[in-house]
């Protein structure tokens, strides 16, 4: 279901959306030089650097994926079917391929992508503050769709070779354990080898739960001029900002809320719980621009469930984002589109107020 194949055609607005999705894994070199100095940048990103970097992640990458298993296992176990959706054993050697293949893509990036990038965005920093990053996605964007389709392939055929049948819950068993593997890899890289190689360990992660792609096609179906679409496209420009946003204002209705990871307010927790206002953003206007609630009934609703109670999140702190996330929508929307959106938000609204 996630991961089904989508063929997408070229559009304004498919090429706008496609942008907002390469973004998301766009470093911004400006940003990055005010962190750490060029020197340190240009060394870890130079072929040498990256070579470095990569035998680290491959010298730790097996006990990682295994120990990430492990904890895996021990989480979901409480989900009295989930073996009836997973056969689990040997899952680390096949999260082992998908990584290798990601930091392959990550080791061959061209040398403009490297050391140039640092030293032309320290050229032009008083005069450009953006420069940085417009430079670095007009060198990568096409080996980001390169990235795209190649990852996909491999967690495709992974699933196909794992799983017995086609459930969303298997998404969430796969994204969990991939979160777990990042986490553990980050551990024995340094700050700035972090900071490079973390956008490609986020897009695989984001790849197995973000239905972006599927955005895309569905945005393609409108006319140019569209208003539901153009909403969408505004309000998805912004959707890093509103998940940060919603998770400062979570913060302070529930400043002690602890799961099995640890404390919302703690770091790690902060990123994933922004990556996840972020994937229910997406969702909510994949359900939109499709007509219907499908995707979100029988893929994101099973998945919250599956997930957020194996981790001992508290369901009112989900419908919390949920509820923030439809009421900036309805705030942004104009009479065109309300009679669009507001049935759909209506029902999505209904679906997360539900016994579990």
């Amino acid at each position: 279901m996630m991961f089904q194949s989508t063929q997408v055609i070229s559009s304004p607005y498919t090429n706008d959306f496609s942008h907002m999705w390469a973004d998301r894994y766009t470093l911004d070199a400006v940003k990055l030089l005010q962190i750490y100095t060029r020197s340190d940048l240009v060394r870890a990103a130079s072929q040498e650097g990256r070579q470095q970097t990569v035998a680290k992640v491959k010298k730790w990458l097996t006990v990682s994926s295994e120990l990430a298993e492990l904890k895996t296992n021990q989480l979901f176990a409480g989900q009295a079917n989930i073996v009836e959706f997973v056969e689990i054993k040997g899952l680390a050697k096949q999260i082992e391929t998908i990584y290798t293949e990601l930091l392959d893509l990550y080791q061959n990036q061209s040398a403009e992508l490297a050391g140039n990038l640092f030293q032309g965005a320290l050229t032009s920093y008083y005069m450009d503050r953006g420069y940085g990053q417009k430079q670095l996605r007009a060198a990568d964007l096409h080996a980001f769709e390169k990235s795209t389709v190649e990852v996909k392939s491999l967690l495709s055929l992974f699933r196909e070779q794992k799983f017995s049948c086609r459930d969303s819950r298997i998404m969430g068993f796969m994204s969990t354990h991939f979160h777990l593997v990042t986490a553990s890899l980050k551990n024995h890289l340094s700050p700035v080898e972090t900071a490079l190689l973390e956008p490609y360990m986020r897009f695989l992660e984001e790849q197995a739960c973000i239905p972006w792609e599927r955005l895309c096609k569905a945005a393609n179906r409108y006319d140019a001029y569209n208003p539901t679409v153009g909403l969408a496209r505004n309000m998805l420009s912004q959707s890093q900002e509103i998940s940060q946003q919603i998770y400062n204002h979570a913060l302070t209705h529930f400043p002690y809320h602890q799961s099995h990871h640890g404390y919302l307010r703690e770091a790690h927790i902060a990123t994933s719980s922004i990556r996840d206002l972020t994937m229910f953003q997406v969702y909510i206007w994949l359900c939109i621009l499709e007509g219907n609630s499908s995707s979100i009934e029988h893929e994101l609703l099973p998945l919250c469930r599956m997930v957020y109670s194996s981790l001992s999140v508290d369901w009112e702190l989900v419908e919390f984002g949920i509820n923030r996330i439809v009421a900036n929508i309805l705030q942004c929307i104009d009479d065109n589109s309300v009679w669009t959106v507001q049935p759909g938000l209506e029902r999505i609204l209904f679906l997360f107020s539900q016994p579990r």
